[in-house]
């Protein structure tokens, strides 16, 4: 008897030694496991644009380019963006990346936690980067305190706010910051 192999029995066997070699690597356990806890914690990085901020106020002029931010205004102006990391991460260090000019106008950086149940807000970091001479730079600050570090998705929500102010083209400008963190589980 001639057994001829068809496209489907290819793809059945295809699927199982699929199936087989994930198995046997150890990572096939999120597909039947509801519980994704890892050993050790794995480190991540969360990544805000300029783009991703939005004024505080419609009244002060600046320019957003999705590169980078910048105020035409003698006023402070700030920003806030959105910060979405996994429930139970820890927070260690926030960079980011900017432009400025000793004298030329102000700069500064947080984070924020808000309240969900009476919607007081709680800083976690507020810095101001060194202001040297207007090239493209970074600042690094550890974020400090377990709890604060700590990201609980059930209670808060979270927030990086950015402060400028300046009225020239050499004022400061932000362009990008990152957040590290680890985790040690696989989602919320």
């Amino acid at each position: 008897m001639t057994t001829y192999l068809t496209s489907r029995n290819i793809a059945l066997i295809a699927a199982g030694g699929f199936l087989a070699a994930v198995s046997l690597s150890g990572t096939a356990q999120a597909i039947t496991d509801t519980i994704f806890q890892y050993s050790s914690p794995k480190t991540a990085y969360f990544g805000i644009p300029a783009a991703a901020f939005t004024p505080n106020s419609l009244f002060d002029d600046y320019v957003n380019t999705g590169k980078s931010i910048q105020a035409y205004s003698s006023n402070v102006t700030c920003f806030s963006a959105p910060v979405n990391l996994p429930d139970g991460a820890l927070m260690s260090k926030l960079v980011v990346w900017y432009s400025s000019l000793a004298g030329w106008g102000s700069f500064s950086v947080g984070l924020v936690r808000n309240k969900l149940s009476d919607g007081s807000d709680e800083a976690i970091l507020s810095k101001q980067p060194v202001t040297t001479n207007d090239v493209y730079q970074q600042a690094s600050f550890t974020i400090t305190g377990a709890s604060l570090r700590t990201i609980d998705n059930a209670r808060y929500v979270y927030r990086m706010d950015m402060c400028v102010s300046g009225a020239s083209t050499i004022d400061p400008k932000f362009y990008s910051a990152r957040i590290t963190y680890t985790y040690t589980n696989a989602g919320d």
